[in-house]
């Protein structure tokens, strides 16, 4: 094995957005992603209480990556 292994290592933070609905308390929009290759893990935890509205799909946006 080569020191490639991790080569298309990468992590990082970004700001979560949200459409097609509102939250009565945000607590935060900040999360975090792990990049390996082709797959890409996030987490993140908003704090919200109650969604307020919604219209359609509700979808995250501000992904750092493409879907």
């Amino acid at each position: 094995m080569t020191n490639e292994l991790l080569s298309e290592y990468e992590e990082g933070t970004f700001t979560m957005g949200f459409s097609g609905a509102s939250f009565s308390s945000l607590g935060t929009n900040n999360a975090i992603y792990v990049k390996i290759g082709r797959l890409v893990h996030i987490a993140y935890y908003s704090g919200a209480q109650d969604i307020t509205s919604a219209s359609g799909v509700a979808d995250f946006t501000g992904l750092p990556f493409a879907v």
